[in-house]
């Protein structure tokens, strides 16, 4: 019975810590997804050369943090594929 009790605990403790985790990597969505849809409606209202080529400096930024975005939700699946797995064993 100690021995459930503390995988139990163990495992609500892993839980907590995933479900943590995939908030924090949810509230960064959001800027990220607005700065691009922001630069979707630019170019459409805006759509020519001189306009695309004025938004090169922030489409790296856009990449920059679309790749940092994408390393996070990378890691918070391998955090809960790590936390499923344990139940497998």
């Amino acid at each position: 019975r100690n021995t459930s009790k503390r995988r139990l605990d163990e495992t609500r403790k892993l839980y907590s810590s995933l479900i943590t985790r995939m908030h924090q990597v949810e509230k960064r969505m959001d800027p990220v997804l607005e700065a691009f849809e922001d630069q979707v409606l630019f170019l459409k209202h805006n759509l020519n050369a001189q306009a695309i080529g004025s938004l090169e400096d922030e489409l790296g930024q856009i990449r920059q943090d679309v790749d940092s975005l994408v390393r996070d939700m990378e890691a918070s699946i391998a955090e809960s594929e790590a936390f499923i797995q344990r139940f497998r064993e």
